[in-house]
């Protein structure tokens, strides 16, 4: 059986259905046929499915706007949607595309691009059978990234892609990936950190340096020195405003358990530090399989479980990790039941089994970060020696004949 063309297919059929259901939902009459029917399950869905299940669109299609015309890209607009514009000013440009084609059009399309990156991404990281394991487990979180419309697969699979072309010495595409990702989102620049062990790592960093200033004054296309001055120094403002936020993260979860919290730059720095480390004590295990893939997964976990701004849908980016890390693995029993736990508590409790009581912070908190969580912990124990990961080899591996391995080898660092 063709399981990636049917894991294709599935991802291709949240993508659209959910911007199908989307579109049927501006209209008043089935928006309000919607709400009814969702009333009787459950009362929290009928804001998300009905009114701002697409307000992150919005707010993108706008912002694209708003930078074009010279207005505050991150002031509040009550009247034209629900929250504010937070990501960097080349994102509301390089949204355009999407901002001048009609709703719909752009809704399926920004769909399309989230779930097709995160799977090619996937894809293209692992052998066949171990990429399909990854791609099922992480397409229940795929399919709650796109219900809210927000950009968390396209920043999980640009982490990845950025990872894979580093393995393969692909210095400047490296360093575009990871600044399409850091002008998305800040925290797909840890993803440099997969050149500490590259022989071309001072080259990388000229490419990433000229990368990231060649994306801030990109938006000089459409507006002027003095105006692009003025939304960056407004970002800031909104930056240094949100650092006292904890979102769903450790910082929260530190928050609940320990009776004087430390401040989130504290925890950050340190879980940075304890990322870094196998990397500067061991550089020569880079070369081995295991070992950079259990790099990629602590990254794409650390993006989520200690940014002081995650939200719910942005565990998409963590379980992709988890699904990375379990199905390249030896795939012990330790390994086997954290998976599970993170699969089932993550990935398929809230979305098959929402129940009102559910939604408390706290709950929340608990839920998604605790799974996630012990999974970081347990790789950076294998990444430092502490935890061997298991020798035996998995059916994925066996499957992989001579030549392909010696494909594989040359092209890793």
């Amino acid at each position: 059986m063709n399981w990636r063309g049917i894991l294709l297919a599935l991802y291709v059929l949240v993508a659209l259905t959910d911007a199908a259901g989307k579109i049927l939902v501006r209209d008043p009459q089935v928006k309000d046929a919607v709400a009814h029917a969702l009333a009787r399950y459950d009362p929290n869905l009928v804001g998300r499915v009905t009114s701002k299940s697409a307000n992150n669109l919005d707010i993108f299609r706008a912002s694209s706007r708003n930078l074009s015309l010279g207005r505050d890209l991150y002031a509040e607009y009550p009247k034209e949607f629900g929250d504010r514009f937070k990501y960097s000013p080349t994102f509301a440009l390089l949204f355009s595309p999407f901002a001048v084609v009609p709703w719909g059009i752009s809704l399926a399309l920004w769909n399309l691009l989230n779930a097709l990156l995160l799977f090619y991404a996937i894809a293209a990281v692992l052998p066949r059978e171990q990429a399909n394991l990854a791609l099922a487990a992480v397409l229940p979180e795929a399919w709650r990234n796109i219900q809210s419309a927000q950009s968390n697969c396209i920043v999980a699979g640009l982490i990845i892609l950025a990872f894979v072309a580093l393995r393969k010495r692909h210095v400047l595409r490296a360093a575009m990936l990871i600044t399409a990702g850091t002008v998305i989102k800040l925290f797909p620049i840890l993803a440099a950190l997969f050149a500490i062990p590259a022989r071309r790592r001072a080259k990388f960093a000229v490419a990433l340096g000229g990368c990231l200033l060649l994306a801030a004054l990109l938006p000089l296309i459409v507006t002027p020195p003095h105006t692009l001055a003025l939304q960056y120094a407004s970002w800031r403002t909104i930056e240094l405003s949100d650092a006292r936020e904890r979102g769903v993260s450790v910082m929260s979860l530190f928050a609940l358990v320990a009776p004087a919290s430390l401040p989130n730059i504290a925890l950050q720095l340190a879980g940075a530090l304890l990322i870094a480390l196998p990397l500067l004590r061991f550089p020569e295990r880079w070369r081995r399989r295991d070992f950079s893939i259990q790099m990629l997964a602590s990254v794409l976990l650390f993006s989520v479980l200690f940014n002081h701004q995650a939200e719910r849908p942005g565990y998409v980016i963590a379980i992709s990790g988890v699904a990375l890390w379990y199905a390249a693995g030896a795939r012990t029993r330790a390994q086997t039941g954290l998976f599970l736990f993170a699969f089932l508590v993550v990935a398929i409790a809230s979305n098959f089994f929402p129940v009102p009581w559910a939604g408390a912070p706290w709950f929340t908190t608990l839920r998604l970060v605790v799974p996630c969580f012990l999974v970081w912990v347990y790789i950076q124990l294998q990444l430092n020696g502490l935890l061997e990961p298991g020798r035996e080899v998995n059916r994925a591996e066996r499957s992989v004949s001579a030549p392909q391995m010696s494909e594989t080898r040359t092209a890793e660092l």
